[in-house]
Formats: structure tokens, C-alpha cells, sequence
């Protein structure tokens, strides 16, 4: 294992990673030592990345864990390791999303609440949901930036979506946790991060008993 990868289905960061890895080198002659010892660090930092990088995002996103994990996963390629985010939009409905006068108030970024004038929320007639809505007409004049291009989306199916006066309506999304995995410093982050339990597995494997 010589790269960390911060992969989603449109693109990606990946780090070279080897020195913390060839730490081995310096604790053991022991070429079976060593390899069996990377192997086990690289397990580890496997089974801890993927709550790290949650723990992360959820430091700066109003998000439950439950929805951050169930979009965000580790695995193994060749020569490396991936930690992907599911890269499609999540209804603003959870992040904390309440109905008001004015439309629906909403809180992306913990500290900051913004509100969607003309929004709503409701089920779908088959039960799914609660989620955030727009007529259409309403959508195509908002100024929102929620989500950037997962902003909305609807279904021509009239008869399921639209609303009582005939519109349209579009589902309402803020931004995907592949987004929020490679906004702003975080990958560099989880790359120090790594390095540290490398380091650490390694030195306590192959280091003085």
C-alpha cells in the first residue's frame, strides 16, 4: 500500500503515502516482519479512517453519523486504499429542516441557518419522506446556491409529483458527502491523520518490546 485515495465517481485526491509505510524499514531487518507489520497498519488505518473522515465532515456539517456512514465507505485498490463519498446530492430535510411562514429553514454548515423562500415539506403519495420541495415555477427564480449542481430535481410523472395546482415540484438537495469529503483542508487532514496511525501501528508492532 502506497497511496491514500480520496475518490468519488467523478474525481478525486489521492497522496503518496509510502514514507509513513517504509517507517518499517528503520524498526526491522526483518523483511517477514516488516511486510507482515505494514500489512496489519494498513488494517487498522482501515478500519479507523472511515470514522475519522465522519467525524471530520461532521465537525462542519449539520449531518447525523447515520447519514454521513451510510454514504461513506473504504476500500482496497491496488497498491492503495480508497475513501469514497457517495457523490449524489441529500434532501435538505436532513439537515434539519423545518417549515416556516416564509418557506422552509434549513442548516447546512452547523451555526449557519438559511432559509428557502416558497419551499415546502411533504411525503410523496407512496409514503416516502418527508422531504423539501419547490414548485418549479418558484425554483426557476430562487437565487440559492443549496447544493450547487444537486440543487433539485423532479420527475415529469405529473401525476405523482405535482402540486394541487398543477406544477411541477422539485425535490431540494444540499451537497453530497463526496463534496464534503475534498472541501477545504479536509483531505490533507485525514492524510496527516493516516500518517499518525501508521506510525503509530508500526512503531508499536516493530518497536521495543
Amino acid at each position: 500500500m502506497r497511496f491514500l485515495d480520496f475518490a468519488t465517481p467523478r474525481a478525486g485526491f489521492t497522496f503518496d503515502i509510502s514514507g509513513d509505510l517504509d517507517i518499517a524499514q528503520r524498526l526491522s531487518d526483518d523483511v517477514k516482519d516488516i511486510a507482515k507489520a505494514q500489512k496489519r497498519a494498513v488494517s487498522t488505518l482501515r478500519r479507523r479512517l472511515r470514522t475519522e473522515g465522519r467525524r471530520d465532515i461532521q465537525r462542519e456539517y449539520n449531518l447525523k453519523a447515520q447519514d454521513i456512514n451510510a454514504r461513506l465507505s473504504v476500500t482496497s485498490r491496488y497498491d492503495g486504499i480508497a475513501l469514497i463519498g457517495k457523490d449524489s446530492g441529500i434532501n435538505l430535510i436532513r439537515f434539519g429542516a423545518r417549515q416556516t411562514r416564509a418557506g422552509v429553514s434549513y442548516s447546512v454548515k452547523k451555526g449557519q441557518r438559511r432559509t428557502l423562500a416558497h419551499a415546502f415539506i411533504r411525503s410523496t403519495r407512496s409514503g416516502r419522506g418527508p422531504f423539501v420541495w419547490m414548485r418549479k415555477y418558484d425554483s426557476d427564480r430562487a437565487r440559492d446556491d443549496v447544493g450547487g449542481r444537486y440543487g433539485s430535481s423532479y420527475s415529469a410523472v405529473k401525476d405523482r409529483y405535482s402540486s394541487r395546482h398543477g406544477y411541477p415540484i422539485l425535490q431540494k438537495f444540499g451537497p453530497s458527502v463526496a463534496q464534503m469529503l475534498k472541501h477545504g483542508d479536509r483531505p490533507q487532514r485525514l492524510v496527516d491523520f493516516s500518517g499518525q496511525v501508521l506510525e503509530s501501528e508500526l512503531d508499536r508492532l516493530l518497536g521495543p518490546k
